[in-house]
């Protein structure tokens, strides 16, 4: 089972381990103590506690920028976000991070948000949406996203945070499953499908919704959540600045070799890269792309291939006009088009801002698989002036994120988990192979998303330095 240590034994680990001399025996040059893989939170955090217990660490990034999943897109008068962007109140390493930085963090707005639904080529309000719901009675008065939560709450199966690893009997199955024993229909399943923060309420386990509500009525416990101010991406970039050897940009990482003295990254370029050990933060969704000669075990070899990866597809614009004045009608949107879902950003007052995202989940994303950036940008148009007219001739700054296989530097959005898949893989998926170590979130246990990477990478730096 993943060790779970908190800063103080960190550093006193840490500190035990320095004392410990080199015994590498290569003449081949080295270019750092330890390579960190990949410039997101985990390797960012990763490499600054490295750096801190005395190691010198370089880290190698793809991207011309840092922050991997936390991407902040830029608009003239403001910005949407691409990638991660809640803070809980139970976040306390990127809260405590955020303070060392000097990184603001802004409370989230009280105001309740409008959805306004496009259902079977109707616009329909939410009193008039659960009139015509399909969902079984007891689940009459539900949007699209609450029922799985609301049938998660009934059952309350965990006990404690690290409680999913070992779920009891029915937890670990399907969606798709758990709803055909509450009476859903197909077109009801589809609605909740549309809504699901995975690829197909079929692939995805019933696991995954017991556990974000724990771990969300944890945190709305402790209090509010916070977004961080100037966008999420201005945390890894404090984070980038603050070590001491600048991150290594446009390092594609091709190849990944471990023998028993060092590790030798091959980058896209045949550039090769050697340290005495190497931690890779990437993504599995990525990282099944590069060729890897390391003493992996079976769990990891089906880990890497197969864990799932939520895909998404974002289209991020600026209204120039108040559209949603014009037609009266709830500035956010859920429908049954390829569209989906449209959320506006809100000020501190809950007025929309004219910023905006389109959020395509899973399946919906292959509608668009196979279509060019402006291509899409048209369709995506064309698609938002069918069905809302007022936005016609309002749009503008369209801009595309893309969370799906067709990032090969990302493969997908967030993990999740399959059926079946936590009793095999979750304890054993993140252990070292040789000297090559790994960290993400898709390792956290007490955590998901931002922290889980953060807890992941504290872990991962205390087992280097105790060289276990």
């Amino acid at each position: 089972m993943t060790k779970l240590i908190n800063r103080r034994s960190l550093l006193a680990g840490a500190s035990a381990a320095l004392a410990l001399p080199a015994c590498l025996s290569s003449k081949k040059k080295m270019d750092a103590d330890i390579l960190v893989l990949g410039a997101g939170l985990a390797g960012l955090n990763t490499a600054k506690l490295l750096t801190e217990f005395g190691k010198d660490v370089l880290v190698l990034e793809a991207k011309r920028r840092a922050g991997g999943r936390l991407y902040t897109i830029e608009h003239e008068n403001g910005y949407t976000e691409g990638g991660g962007e809640q803070v809980g109140a139970g976040y306390a390493r990127i809260l405590d991070l955020a303070r060392q930085l000097n990184v603001g963090l802004l409370p989230e707005s009280r105001t309740p948000r409008t959805t306004g639904y496009v259902h079977q080529g109707k616009w329909l309000s939410e009193e008039e949406f659960k009139s015509l719901s399909p969902f079984p009675e007891s689940f009459k008065n539900s949007p699209p996203g609450a029922p799985l939560f609301q049938i998660a709450a009934r059952e309350n199966i965990f006990e404690t945070a690290d409680g999913w690893l070992t779920p009891p009997k029915g937890a670990d199955e399907s969606v798709n499953s758990i709803l055909s024993k509450y009476g859903f229909s197909a077109g009801a399943k589809d609605i909740i499908d549309r809504a699901l923060n995975g690829n197909d309420i079929e692939t995805y386990s019933m696991l995954n919704v017991h556990r974000s509500l724990q771990l969300y009525t944890q945190s709305r416990q402790m209090g509010p959540s916070y977004s961080i101010e100037k966008g999420s991406q201005s945390l890894p970039e404090a984070m980038a600045k603050s070590l001491p050897r600048p991150i290594q940009y446009d390092s594609n990482i091709s190849g990944i070799k471990v023998d028993e003295e060092a590790v030798e990254i091959t980058l896209a370029n045949g550039r090769i890269f050697r340290a005495a050990e190497a931690v890779c933060c990437l993504p599995f969704a990525a990282l099944r792309r590069v060729n890897i000669v390391a003493p992996l075990s079976q769990v990891q070899n089906q880990a890497i291939k197969s864990l799932p990866y939520t895909q998404i597809l974002q289209f991020h614009f600026k209204a120039s006009s108040a559209f949603w004045e014009k037609d009266g009608l709830p500035v956010d949107m859920w429908s049954d088009t390829p569209l989906e879902r449209i959320f506006s950003n809100l000020d501190p007052d809950g007025n929309p801002t004219g910023l905006f995202r389109c959020w395509i989940n899973g399946k919906g994303t292959k509608h668009w698989a196979n279509q060019d950036a402006n291509s899409a940008k048209a369709a995506f148009l064309e698609k938002l002036g069918e069905i809302r007219p007022s936005t016609k001739g309002s749009i503008e700054d369209v801009k595309i994120v893309d969370w799906t296989k067709n990032n090969p530097l990302a493969g997908g959005s967030y993990m999740h988990w399959a059926p079946g898949q936590v009793e095999k893989w979750a304890q054993t998926m993140g252990a070292p192979a040789g000297r090559l170590h790994f960290a993400g979130e898709h390792l956290g246990v007490l955590h998901t998303g931002m922290e889980a990477a953060m807890e992941s990478s504290e872990n991962t730096a205390l087992r280097v330095m105790n060289g276990s």
